[in-house]
Parts: structure tokens; sequence; C-alpha cells
């Protein structure tokens, strides 16, 4: 975000510049105009990054939610599941379900 942060300043930068020269007479720079600048160079930023943001959010979730599925399928079972109703009577521990 810092990269894109930085271009856009040196951007509205040399557009207020390349302004104040061509057109030195209409030129206004106030605090108002410079605030709202630098506000939308933010928020414009922001809404550039987001979306690798989400992405990287989304194949973290993946990769736990595969981890977690081959954690579960590797799992060997001493005791034999059916024949409890209560799901307290077994455990995992140490990647086997035994009883307790």
């Amino acid at each position: 975000m810092s990269i894109s942060v930085s271009v856009l300043t040196l951007m509205a930068i040399s557009i207020e510049r390349y302004q104040a020269i061509v057109y030195p007479l209409k030129f206004s720079g106030t605090k108002q105009r410079a605030r709202i600048l630098i506000f939308s160079i933010w928020v414009l930023s922001i809404l550039l990054v987001l979306p690798g943001y989400i992405m990287i959010l989304f194949f973290i979730l993946i990769r736990k939610r595969e981890k977690y599925n081959r954690t579960f399928m590797n799992c060997k079972s001493t005791c034999d599941l059916n024949e409890f109703t209560n799901s307290e009577d077994c455990f995992v521990d140490d990647m086997s379900i035994e009883m307790k």
C-alpha cells in the first residue's frame, strides 16, 4: 500500500505543479484542497490494494481448511464410533481416536 500512496502522491504533486506553471493566475492552492487531495489519495490506495488482501486471506483460509481435512482423514480409529451415542466417549489424541 505504501508504494501506491507514494506513486499517487508524486502524481498529485506533478499535476498540481503543472497547473501552477501553466495557469499561474488561475491556480489557487488552499489547505482544504490539500486535505481533500491527501484523503482521496489514501482512499484510492486502499481501494487498489484491497483485492490483493482479500485474495491472500482467501488462500490462507483454504490452506487451513485443506490442512484440517488432511489431519481428519489421517486419524486412525482405535474404537468403534458406531457403538457410542455420546461423542464424549471417544476423543482424538496423537492423531488417533481412543477411548476415554
